[in-house]
């Protein structure tokens, strides 16, 4: 008989990991799938790794991990005014460290195809590194920060915006000026540079996100002679209904 889960959640992010530790304890059979080969969601894939240093309180999971990333070498690069920038190996780091600790069942390189509900069952088709298959589970989480699995449940998503955050060796003013940036700071390990485009549909993300960044690091190296240190897999996406917040 094929394996019914009682949780699959889509998005190892942190509050991915957060729910399906949650979940386990209690008894549940959970499973956490994600489109890439790490865990930390959007601080990992997207380098948004500016975050109010509030984000990790009241949560005994978050609490944990803001521990071990101030005792990583270069977790927190920085900390002013009750924000921080984390580096984004470091949170994968301490993600995997609460992963193997938990003994949590992943599955990680998996690109969602189709979302079907089968009575009280409901199958979440993938491809991975094996081809396609499906999935099992009595209850869907898709707790990605970037809502993947929300169009093929049937409620496609407009992005107003998207974010590109990289870490750059160095930064002048005539590159700050040339690119426009959202904003940079600088850090211990480079300068954090966050780049905003405008008007991006949902199905046009991944095609502007490469021309931009491949922009962002030929450009800055060609014309300005700074190089990227830390690019991302994927762009921050920003939902119409957060971009008018």
């Amino acid at each position: 008989m094929e394996k019914i889960y009682d949780t699959i959640i889509w998005g190892a992010s942190l509050r991915g990991l957060e729910k399906a530790l949650e979940l386990q304890k209690q008894g549940n059979d959970v499973l956490v799938v994600n489109k890439f080969g790490f865990p930390g969601g959007n601080l990992t894939e997207a380098l948004s790794c500016l975050t109010g240093d509030g984000f990790f309180t009241g949560s005994s999971f978050r609490e944990r991990l803001r521990a071990r990333l101030s005792e990583l070498n270069f977790g927190v690069v920085s900390n002013q005014n009750n924000e921080l920038i984390l580096h984004p190996e470091a949170v994968k780091r301490a993600s995997w460290e609460q992963i193997t600790a938990n003994g949590l069942q992943v599955i990680f390189h998996l690109t969602p195809l189709q979302v079907n509900k089968n009575g009280e069952i409901t199958e979440l088709t993938v491809f991975g590194r094996e081809g396609t298959f499906t999935l099992r589970t009595h209850e869907l989480l898709d707790l990605s920060d970037n809502r993947l699995l929300t169009g093929l449940e049937g409620q496609p998503s407009y992005q107003d915006r998207i974010r590109i955050n990289c870490f750059f060796k160095d930064m002048n003013p005539e590159m700050e000026n040339h690119f426009g940036f959202q904003r940079v700071e600088e850090t211990s390990v480079g300068y954090f540079a966050v780049f905003q485009k405008d008007q991006v549909h949902w199905a046009d993300v991944e095609r502007h996100f490469n021309i931009t960044l491949d922009e962002l690091a030929v450009e800055g190296w060609k014309k300005f002679g700074v190089r990227m240190l830390i690019m991302p897999v994927y762009p921050e996406l920003v939902l119409k209904e957060q971009a008018r917040k």
